[in-house]
């Protein structure tokens, strides 16, 4: 299992922007967020791994992984069935299963999330930049329109 997993992520790492706009690709990706949710330990941490390794090494001339749409959609949706079969559950194991599927889920974003603060980061200084040059460009403005109107 832990060759197979390291396979694909390698093989996931590899892509370039295009090719993750296939559903194959995106369908591998949701392959080993279902194993980061196993119930081994072991396959679930290394599949927890790979995703994270696969989410903070986004393609060439990328700011943010385009899978990051896929891990945030396909944890959410696993966090609201799970809460819902905790609500639901008529027994006690029903209930623990549920349980036991919010905490590895909530595992998963842990460790994926450190790459969700970097997107805020960079987000923000993308928009700080572009704030301050379009100020920059309106002083420039400003100062051609005063040195126009000097030589009428």
């Amino acid at each position: 299992m832990r060759s197979l997993v390291t396979c694909l992520e390698y093989l996931l790492i590899a892509q370039d922007q295009t090719t993750w706009n296939h559903t194959t690709t995106l369908k591998a990706l949701q392959t080993l967020l279902i194993l980061s949710l196993d119930s081994r330990p072991k396959p679930r941490k290394r599949a927890q791994e790979a995703v994270r390794n696969i989410v903070t090494r986004p393609p060439l001339m990328m700011m943010v992984h385009p899978g990051m749409k896929v891990v945030v959609q396909t944890t959410l949706q696993i966090l609201k069935e799970s809460g819902n079969g905790v609500a639901s559950a008529a027994g006690a194991k029903d209930k623990d299963n549920a349980t036991q599927m919010i905490l590895h889920t909530l595992q998963l974003v842990r460790m994926v999330g450190k790459a969700w603060p970097a997107e805020v980061t960079i987000q923000q200084q993308k928009d700080r930049k572009l704030t301050r040059h379009n100020d920059d460009m309106k002083a420039v403005d400003a100062d051609l329109l005063s040195m126009y109107r000097f030589f009428q």
